[in-house]
């Protein structure tokens, strides 16, 4: 048949606009041929395909069927039938189209092309390429051929030449938006997400409403770890397409990822709601319901995964983890052994959670015998074989070395794990897995060292250095340097111990001084380039803080120890060893028995090691009691008065003794007999923590970041001339007040009242942008009244909260080179907490709000450490800052208002409130005052009681004071 100019155009022009997406125009163009001929098997096939976009398959079907009436042998439209009959889940129809069409003998280029679409659907995928290239042979610039060959050649995992395949379509016909979609799917698979997102942006710029691309661009996304980016994009995707229950999946995964486990929930059950025979849905459901702790729905939701997928390996797994938080461990083990039949075994993440279950359920021999059935059961060619092998050994060793310590004769089982580390390590290796290996290795130093085998562990020490700087040379941005040197800073710490690992005197201060150049590295990196080295700072510049009173505590924790130095004026440093306690003495004595000195060092060198490990795990057991105890308050249903008999606060004293016999603070002090003045420099978690509380109250306490901080701040600003002669004064005083409970107007009124220079900030004016003009403008002291949250593990984040959108983080400190604070002389964060809620332990130097207010040039800064009780913080602070106006140092000051408060007593509070109302000029707070006060006076008991309101250590013991030494 011989076309019409005038149809043959219309056909072209309204292919033209379906491959642009402009589906309702092109099938409108195709109407318009039909009306000038009706039976054009082109035509027809032009409103079929149209149809199809659309996503209308049942008249897709009817054209296609007219389409082929006109011309029976139409390979294309028997292959375009048979995808819309797919659609239609009308398999046989399908395959039946499929078959025929591949059965016929393609005369053209368009049937090449139809050939290749019905091998495709069949997953014939080499045939279908070859169908392609038989199109493109005949017809080069045939966009469709080169298109669809890209889509097999994904199919057959050559990922590069798909993209190649669709790059020549796009050449072809630019504006082709499903082969930008499908090069972004193929480069995807490639993992060059980047380039993905930038080709599936190129497909939403010619068709916005496309939701397979934004959908692909979702995929992209995850894998880059954007995942608030990832929900943006899948609902996109579900704006266009409601029904879409991939896109609410996958959605639910990339919230699932961001750790908001409810909403992932919703999502995978709006996922369930559209398809509710989708087994993947149900099993993602079960892994954020055990996220969320509800592990009996999540092991339902696994069962169901399960029903309709029963060969699901992935289903059983989780059910088994879900089950092992339950302490169901008998059936988690089954269930891991089904997860394991389903994969033949070869599956490294189910290896390694029975060993685990079976650690919990039996003993840790079982578990190390099912590493090692683990090990034998993978075989090489899986694909996974190389890091299977590698992490069931590292589970083997960390297990042996940390079990060992509980036996008689530990040796067996530490030689044991220390094979099974080096084992892991060439599994492992640097080449392929650099992390890992570099984890490994760090694990594997704590075993050298407990055996005392010093030579082996320098040697070890010096490769895990090398291989770490080699690794952060690689990493190509600033951001993934800082990150992985702070996750192997244990090799740093390491470092000092191995320095201190003799009695010479110049090692322990070169052991000294490189665990301050770590502190001032890590502050470094907030406000310079990554690669700034701190100024070298030696011993004798530490002696500028100290005089003949003054003293500094410095606190240094690695994996293998907590040493504490003591460092007095023009001497050199007292390294304290912990001493063995009687268990410990018990032990090494057993282990003497068993000790190789020939090979790994003597008996009395064993013995420190032993020591050492013992304060080690005896501080890390005590600050996770802490830590959960504390998270437990927090998150608890109290009222105010339940609060008092919480765990963590009937706990307090006990605790804080306990941790006063590990760190042995005893021992400190006798090296401190002629001191009066201490400073404490913590590191790690230690900052944290209320140290000056151990200490005898005839200490005038303050802690610092650093040295190196101490030193900068004494060089840029005097101490004030007032201070400490007794001398009322009256510097400018900014205070911002992000809330407005009863005692906390208290303590903004009293302020401002005591201090006539006080320049007052509340919401609403308070933002980020007002506090940071402010800053620049004011001087003398900031009082911030408000929540604030340190974020250990990405510094930069920790913040004060202003409203409830607006934060000022430590970033926007740092990154304000123009704010400089050395004309303030304190800044007071009241009622604010540190990240002590935080599960992870801190592997490297802890970096707050505290230090980037030292670091631009504040003196003080007062913080604490909990959340605190709102009416007597601000009897702490009103006290505090009448102390100071009378010209006593910040830490007399703060010392002599945490005695006051402790010895506060009814009647003494009474009189206290009704002494302040009549300094108060704002007529209702005096009045509230007033009323405080009759109601203490009107409880005979209360008046009668000598009962100190206030003496336990919550309410004031997590105040500390940081900056300059006096």
């Amino acid at each position: 048949m011989t076309l019409k100019p005038s149809v043959a155009s219309l056909i072209q022009q309204g292919h033209d606009r379906l491959d642009r997406g402009d589906y309702a125009a092109g099938l409108q163009t195709f109407q318009q041929a039909a009306a000038l001929e009706p039976q054009n098997h082109k035509v027809l096939y032009g409103l079929g395909l149209a149809c199809y976009r659309q996503e209308k398959y049942e008249e897709s079907v009817e054209f296609l069927k007219q389409a082929l009436e006109v011309k029976p042998n139409y390979i294309l439209a028997l292959a375009r039938r048979g995808m819309a009959y797919k659609q239609l889940k009308q398999t046989q129809q399908a395959e039946l189209d499929f078959e025929q069409a591949i059965a016929l003998t393609p005369q053209d280029a368009e049937d090449w092309r139809g050939r290749g679409i019905a091998l495709d659907d069949l997953g014939r995928y080499e045939d279908a390429v070859a169908s392609y290239d038989k199109a493109i042979e005949i017809k080069p610039d045939d966009k469709s051929a080169w298109n669809n060959r890209g889509v097999a050649l994904g199919n057959l995992g050559r990922y590069e030449d798909a993209v190649a395949s669709c790059d020549k379509a796009i050449e072809i016909k630019p504006d082709d938006y499903i082969a930008w979609n499908n090069r972004g799917v193929a480069l995807g698979d490639l993992g060059r997400y980047e380039d993905a997102v930038a080709s599936c942006d190129k497909a939403i710029e010619i068709k916005p409403d496309d939701k397979s691309a934004w959908y692909n661009r979702g995929v992209a996304l995850d894998e880059l770890g954007r995942y608030e980016d990832a929900v943006v994009s899948y609902d996109k995707a579900i704006e266009i397409k409601p029904d879409d229950d991939s896109a609410w999946n996958n959605r639910g995964n990339a919230l699932t990822n961001l750790g908001r486990y409810e909403d992932a929930v919703a999502s995978y059950d709006k996922a369930i709601e559209i398809k509710p025979d989708d087994y993947s849905a149900w099993n993602n459901r079960g892994i954020a319901l055990g996220d969320l702790g509800r592990y009996e729905d999540a092991v339902a939701s696994c069962d169901k995964a399960i029903e309709i997928k029963p060969d699901d390996y992935s289903a059983w797994y989780n059910r088994g983890v879900a089950l092992h938080d339950l302490g169901r461990y008998e059936e988690a083990i089954a269930s891991f052994d089904e997860a394991l039949r389903l994969t033949d075994y070869q599956n490294l993440l189910v290896w390694g959670n029975k060993g685990i279950a079976l650690l919990k359920s039996q003993n840790y021999k079982a578990a190390v015998k099912c590493w090692d059935d683990g090990i034998k059961a993978l075989k090489p060619q899986t694909p996974d074989y190389e890091e299977g092998c590698g992490e069931l050994h590292r589970h083997k060793g960390e297990t042996l070395y940390v079990y060992g310590k509980e036996q008689p004769n530990p040796f067996p089982d530490w030689f044991d794990a220390k094979d099974s580390y080096e084992q892991a390590l060439k599994f492992l290796s640097f080449e392929k897995f650099p992390q890992r290996h570099l984890q490994v290795l760090q694990e594997l130093l704590q075993v050298y060292s407990t055996l005392g085998d010093k030579s082996t562990f320098q040697r070890r020490l010096e490769e895990a250095t090398q291989r770490l700087e080699q690794l952060l040379a690689e990493s190509e941005t600033k951001g993934n340097k800082i990150s992985l040197a702070r996750k192997f800073a244990p090799f740093n710490q390491m470092r000092v111990d191995l320095r201190l690992q003799s009695n010479d005197k110049e090692k322990e201060i070169a052991a000294l001084e490189l665990a301050e150049q770590r502190k001032n590295t890590c502050l470094a990196w907030l406000q310079e380039h990554w690669d700034y080295k701190p100024p070298k700072f030696a011993y004798e510049d530490m002696q500028r803080l100290l005089n003949p009173k003054t003293a500094a505590i410095y606190w240094h924790i690695s994996p293998n120890a907590i040493t504490t130095f003591i460092i007095k004026y023009n001497q050199s440093p007292v390294v304290l060893s912990p001493q063995p306690s009687k268990t410990t003495k018990a032990k090494t004595r057993k282990r003497n028995m068993f000790s190789i000195p020939s090979l790994f060092g003597n008996s009395s060198q064993q013995a420190s090691n032993f020591t050492y490990l013992e304060q080690v795990q005896s501080f890390q057991s005590w600050m996770e009691k802490w830590k959960q105890t504390y998270q437990d308050y927090c998150q608890g249903d109290y009222t105010s008065k339940t609060k008092e008999t919480a765990p963590w606060r009937q706990k307090m004293k006990v605790l804080l003794n306990a941790l006063y016999s590990i760190l042995e603070i005893n021992r400190v002090t006798e090296h401190l007999t002629d001191v009066e003045q201490l400073i404490l420099i913590p590191q790690r978690e230690l900052h944290l923590l209320p140290l000056d509380y151990l200490f005898p109250r005839r200490f005038n306490i303050t802690y610092l970041p650093s040295f190196q901080i101490g030193l900068k701040l004494v060089d840029m600003s005097p101490v004030n001339a007032n201070w400490g002669k007794g001398k009322q004064f009256f510097p400018s005083l900014l205070s911002i007040t992000t809330n407005d409970s009863p005692f906390t107007a208290v303590e903004s009124i009293a302020l401002s009242a005591l201090y006539p220079n006080c320049r007052e900030l509340k919401a609403p004016e308070i933002n980020q942008e007002s506090l940071i003009t402010a800053l620049h403008k004011n001087s003398g002291y900031l009082h911030f009244t408000g929540h604030g949250d340190h974020i250990p593990e990405q510094p930069r984040e920790s913040f004060l909260q202003l409203t409830q959108t607006d934060k000022l983080t430590l970033g926007d400190i740092f990154d304000d080179k123009q704010l400089d604070l050395s004309d303030y002389e304190l800044i007071c964060l009241s009622a604010c907490e540190t990240g002590i809620t935080s599960a992870e332990s801190l592997v490297d130097e802890y970096v707050g709000l505290v230090s980037a207010f030292l670091a631009k040039g504040a003196s003080y800064v007062i913080n604490s450490l909990w959340t605190v009780d709102e009416r007597s913080t601000a009897l702490l602070m009103i006290q505090f800052y009448q102390l100071l106006q009378q010209g006593n140092v910040p830490n007399i000051a703060l010392k002599q208002a945490k005695e006051w408060l402790r010895q506060l007593t009814y009647q003494s509070l009474a009189e206290w409130y009704l002494n302040l109302a009549g300094k108060l000029n704002d007529p209702l707070c005096s009045e509230y005052l007033k009323t405080e006060a009759l109601m203490i006076q009107n409880d005979r008991d209360k008046m009668t009681s000598s009962d100190c309101i206030y003496d336990h250590p919550y309410y004031w013991a997590g105040f500390i004071l940081t900056g300059k030494p006096m």
